[in-house]
């Protein structure tokens, strides 16, 4: 009877110490989770900065905390480091990444879980995706000038008497399209404020600044592999507008122009030079030859698709 007794105290002490936490219970199975990205690949104007949406679900029925990181914190980030996930749900932490040089970035975004571990890669292409045109001549223009001066132009090259328009050119082809499946695209161009307001020009010869037609214009291309913008809002199929923001740097406004595809109607898949929009800027004094080629040389564009 003695032996008994003593054999069930030792199991009640023992049962005692793994309640307070000094001896350790059985956890059971590990919580596994899964990571998903969107885009997985995507193409980036250089200079800009891409994101990819980095889904985490937890597919345990457990609480799970998942840890993330990247193999390229120089030029990435990730907009969650840490998340917290009840039974089977899914949070999401967003991939960024930005370079100035043309060039392919594979990033591996690792996610961890106690001695779980899973990744995913992002492929990040930094292309040249658009160019800017300092001539633009109108709704079907796809040849990209770096300049023009307003007066002895270069062959061409239209002079600019007063103001000119620039144009935003896909730098599509067959060998190098753009990501298919487009439903829209956004774009903005910065530009010195103090020296030019973004509006177009009725008059040749009235006082500046006398802007009252429309600022910005959608391309109406109608060959293979470029897309009629212009019809597209016209038939009620999307939208496109345009907007100035004011004080994006020192001395600088920049103007968005965007377009959207409008639900039911299918995306587009482009594969030649296509103009997405240009818009029309004016002097608010007269200036040189030289400070206009100036000036538009110092233009650039970002771009999203």
């Amino acid at each position: 009877m003695k032996g008994n007794r003593t054999g069930l105290i030792i199991i009640i002490l023992l049962l005692g110490l793994v309640i307070r936490g000094m001896l350790p219970a059985n956890a059971g199975p590990a919580a596994n989770f899964g990571m998903a990205p969107l885009p997985a690949s995507l193409d980036v104007q250089a200079g800009m900065a891409g994101s990819s949406n980095i889904t985490v679900t937890n597919i345990s029925a457990v609480p799970n905390t998942i840890v993330l990181s990247s193999n390229n914190t120089s030029v990435c980030s990730l907009s969650s480091l840490t998340l917290v996930l009840s039974a089977s749900s899914s949070e999401n932490s967003t991939l960024t990444c930005q370079s100035a040089s043309l060039a392919t970035l594979v990033v591996n975004v690792t996610g961890t879980s106690g001695t779980i571990n899973h990744f995913v890669i992002v492929t990040f292409h930094f292309k040249i995706l658009v160019n800017l045109d300092a001539n633009s001549t109108g709704q079907t223009d796809v040849a990209t000038q770096p300049s023009c001066p307003s007066a002895l132009p270069s062959p061409g090259c239209t002079a600019q008497a007063k103001s000119f328009r620039i144009g935003a050119v896909l730098n599509a082809s067959t060998t190098v399209p753009v990501p298919t499946s487009v439903f829209g695209w956004q774009f903005q161009i910065n530009y010195n404020a103090s020296a030019f307001v973004p509006q177009d020009d009725p008059s040749g010869s009235s006082t500046y600044p006398d802007g009252a037609l429309s600022t910005a214009l959608f391309g109406s291309q109608i060959t293979a592999g470029t897309v009629n913008w212009a019809a597209k809002i016209t038939a009620s199929q999307a939208f496109g507008s345009s907007q100035i923001t004011h004080n994006v740097g020192p001395s600088e406004d920049g103007i968005t122009v965007f377009f959207t595809i409008i639900s039911p109607n299918p995306a587009v898949t482009i594969s030649a030079k296509t103009q997405t929009s240009s818009f029309q800027t004016q002097p608010l004094t007269r200036f040189s030859t030289s400070h206009l080629e100036q000036e538009s040389q110092k233009r650039s564009a970002t771009l999203h698709l």
